[in-house]
């Protein structure tokens, strides 16, 4: 079922993960994606995964990627490891979960460094960026910032096994006006 909200579009889905109980409603988490863009690489890993193969998850950012300020959890690549564990290792391959973020750091340290911190046979890589890395910078699309994130996505894209990029938002609470 497709929706619009705003401009932007987004997709509610029917099936849910097994064994899984969500925490938030399904209306508030269809309202959290924004677009699924096109999943062939996505479903590529995934079916390399259904085949036996070992299915890496990659995540990167800063701090919050990182687990840092988690007062009685786990940083959301924990969770992610949890998730991918209870329901997908019934059906193929298994699971590895990379967490390779590094606290205090924006994207274009990642953009440089990025061989210390994803492993080359990585299959979906999760990238949050969004608190750490400035954001209004001038001029909106071409700047310091946009250039070395596009540069850090276009790599990881190269990658050997054409890792599938998805890019999570952490929603900063203290920039609401």
């Amino acid at each position: 079922q497709a929706s619009e909200l705003g401009h932007c579009s987004y997709v509610t889905h029917d099936k849910v993960l097994p064994d899984y109980q969500w925490f938030t409603p399904d209306k508030l988490r269809s309202k959290a994606q924004s677009t699924l863009g096109d999943r062939a690489r996505l479903r590529a890993a995934l079916d390399r995964y259904q085949k036996g193969e070992q299915l890496t998850v990659v995540f990167l950012g800063g701090s919050i990627t990182a687990g840092q300020g988690v007062a009685d959890g786990h940083s959301f690549p924990v969770w992610a490891e949890d998730v991918f564990n209870n329901s997908l290792t019934k059906q193929g391959g298994n699971v590895k979960v990379h967490n390779g973020a590094v606290p205090g750091t924006v994207s274009s340290y990642m953009s440089v460094c990025h061989n210390m911190h994803v492993p080359k046979e990585a299959d979906i890589v999760f990238v949050e960026y969004s608190v750490n890395d400035d954001w209004l910078p001038y001029p909106p699309m071409n700047n310091n910032v946009r250039r070395p994130f596009e540069r850090l996505i276009r790599t990881l894209l190269s990658y050997p096994r054409r890792p599938a990029i998805v890019l999570v938002h952490a929603f900063v609470w203290h920039r609401v006006e």
